[in-house]
């Protein structure tokens, strides 16, 4: 109307950002526990330049998603963030059972057999009298 102060234009607030070819939306919103994701697999690896600084990145696949949702991170910034996460190649617990071989557990078993039994500490004779223990000698 002549009346309004309001040019009538789009206001900024109602711009939408546009998706590059190569991004994806997601079509469902991820779980809720998707916060608590670590890292479970590096699919690959590739070294992007930040200024004259080279920078490993690698795709990683996050625990409880797939690979459709995997994303490029720093490779020494997500090793800070996850020192022990199941991509680096440690062992991780399978569903409960052991991931030991069974030798580490004989030899475990082995020196827990061969226990040392340790001495209990006495006190020096001269310093072991009843007039010690009574306090009737002063040091």
């Amino acid at each position: 109307p002549a009346s309004s102060k309001v040019h009538p234009v789009f206001h900024v607030s109602l711009l939408r950002k546009v998706l590059k070819p190569d991004q994806q939306i997601l079509r469902s919103l991820p779980p809720p526990e998707a916060h608590l994701q670590i890292p479970a697999l590096i699919l690959q690896r590739r070294v992007v330049m930040r200024g004259a600084k080279r920078v490993l990145q690698v795709l990683v696949q996050w625990s409880n998603g797939s690979t459709e949702l995997a994303t490029w991170e720093d490779l020494e910034t997500l090793k800070q963030m996850f020192p022990r996460a199941p991509a680096w190649g440690q062992a991780a617990s399978q569903q409960g059972k052991i991931v030991s071989g069974t030798g580490t557990i004989e030899r475990q078993e082995e020196a827990q057999s061969r226990v040392r039994h340790i001495r209990k500490p006495r006190l020096p004779a001269r310093l072991a009298g009843p007039e010690w223990a009574l306090g009737l000698v002063t040091p």
